[in-house]
C-alpha cells in the first residue's frame, strides 16, 4: 500500500488511505493516527510525499520530510542534507557504504527498530555534527561503520543491544566528548575501535568487557582521571592505550588479565604513582610501559622473567622501586637492578 499525497492541494483537503485520514493545512498533512515525532513504518506501506509532521527536529533542525525509500518494519532513519532538509529513511538494516563519503549530511537520528548498521555506512561522513546515539534496537555495528566522521561534535551513547564494538567502528571520530561510557553489555572491542577519538574526556569500562583490540583506544590523549580495566579483562591488544597521555593516578591491571600487549600502554606518562600486576598475568609485550614517566613504583605479583620478556617494558618509565612477592626466587634483591630493560631500580620482596 502506497501514500501517495496529492501534488497540489487545498486547505483543508482531506487524503484517505485504507483506514488512515490525512488533511491538508496549508503546510503539511497532518493526520491523528501517527505522532510527530515518530513514524513506524511496515512492509505494507511504500511512502512518498513529504509529511513534515511525521518528524520535529533532528540536531535541532526542522524542515520536511522526504519518505520516498520503501522500508521493511522499521522506524525511520533521518538525515539532514547540506541544505538543511531533513530526509527519511524507513531501514531496518542499514546498509554498506549506504553515505559513505557523503559531505553533504550535516544530522543524523537513527530510527529506534533499526537492528543493523553494516559496514562503512556512514563511513567519512565528515559533515556529521550532534551527538550520536546508538539506539537499544541495534545488535550489530558494522566495520568503520562511523570512520572518519570528524565532525561528530557531541557525546556517544552505545545501545543495551550491542555485544562487540568491531573493527574501527568509531575510528578518527575526533570531535565526540564528554567521557565514553562502555556499557556493561560490551564484551569484546575490537582492533581500532575508537582509536584517535581525542576529544573524549573520561572512560568508563563496563564490567563484561573481555577483550580490549589492539591500537583500540590509541591517541585517545583527552582522557583524563583514572583508568578502572574491569576483572573480566582477559587481553589488552597491542598498543591499545597509547599515548593517552591525560589518563591518570595509579594504573593496576587486574586478576582476571592474562595478556599485555606489546606497547599497550606507551606514553601513557600522566599516570601518577603505583603499578600493579596481577598473578594472573603470563604475557607481557615489549615496550608495555615505556615512557610511562608518571610511574614510580610498581607492585609486581608475577615472576621477573615474565616481565624480563616483555623486552624493554619499563625503559623510560619512572618506576625505580619494584615489590616482588616474599616466596618468588626469581626476583633479586638489591638497588640496582635491571628490571624489564629499566636499569637502577630497586626491588624490594614484600608481597
Amino acid at each position: 500500500m502506497a501514500l501517495n499525497f496529492p501534488t497540489s492541494p487545498t486547505l483543508n483537503q482531506v487524503y484517505t488511505s485504507g483506514s488512515i485520514t490525512f488533511v491538508w493545512n496549508g503546510t503539511n498533512w497532518t493526520n491523528r493516527t501517527y505522532a510527530a515525532t515518530t513514524f513506524a513504518a511496515s512492509t505494507d506501506y511504500a511512502l512518498t510525499g513529504k509529511p513534515s509532521n511525521f518528524v520535529s527536529s533532528v540536531n535541532g533542525k526542522t524542515g520536511s520530510v522526504d519518505l520516498g525509500v520503501p522500508g521493511d518494519a522499521a522506524s525511520l532513519t533521518f538525515v539532514i542534507d547540506a541544505s538543511d532538509n531533513i530526509k527519511g529513511y524507513a531501514l531496518r538494516t542499514i546498509p554498506d557504504s549506504w553515505k559513505i563519503n557523503s559531505g553533504s549530511l550535516k544530522g543524523l537520528q537513527i530510527g529506534s527498530e533499526v537492528i543493523s548498521i553494516e559496514d562503512s555506512a556512514f563511513m567519512a561522513c565528515s559533515g556529521l555534527s550532534g551527538n550520536l546515539t546508538i539506539p537499544d534496537s541495534v545488535t550489530f555495528l558494522g566495520v568503520s561503520a562511523f570512520y572518519g566522521c570528524s565532525g561528530l561534535n557531541g557525546e556517544l551513547s552505545i545501545g543495551s543491544s550491542l555485544s562487540e564494538i568491531n573493527y574501527s567502528t568509531f575510528s578518527g571520530c575526533s570531535s565526540l566528548t564528554g567521557s565514553l561510557i562502555i556499557p556493561n553489555n560490551i564484551t569484546s572491542i575490537a582492533d581500532y575501535s575508537f582509536s584517535n577519538c581525542s576529544a573524549f574526556t573520561g572512560l568508563t569500562i563496563g564490567n563484561s568487557l573481555t577483550t580490549i583490540g589492539s591500537f583500540s583506544f590509541q591517541y585517545c590523549n583527552g582522557f583524563t582521571g583514572n583508568l578502572t580495566i574491569p576483572n573480566s579483562v582477559t587481553s589488552i591488544g597491542d598498543y591499545a592505550f597509547r599515548n593517552c597521555s591525560g589518563l591518570t593516578g595509579n594504573l593496576t591491571i587486574p586478576s582476571g588479565t592474562n595478556t599485555i600487549g606489546s606497547h599497550a600502554f606507551y606514553g601513557c606518562s600522566g599516570f601518577t604513582g603505583n603499578l600493579t600486576i596481577s598473578n594472573s598475568v603470563t604475557l607481557i609485550g615489549a615496550a608495555a610501559f615505556r615512557f610511562c614517566s608518571g610511574l614510580s613504583t610498581a607492585s609486581i605479583y608475577i615472576t621477573k622473567t615474565i616481565i624480563d620478556s616483555g623486552a624493554n617494558c619499563f625503559l623510560n618509565s619512572g618506576i625505580g622501586y619494584v615489590r616482588a612477592r616474599a616466596s618468588d626466587g626469581t626476583w633479586t634483591t638489591g638497588s640496582n637492578i635491571t628490571v624489564g630493560g629499566k636499569t637502577g631500580v630497586k626491588v624490594v620482596k614484600d608481597l
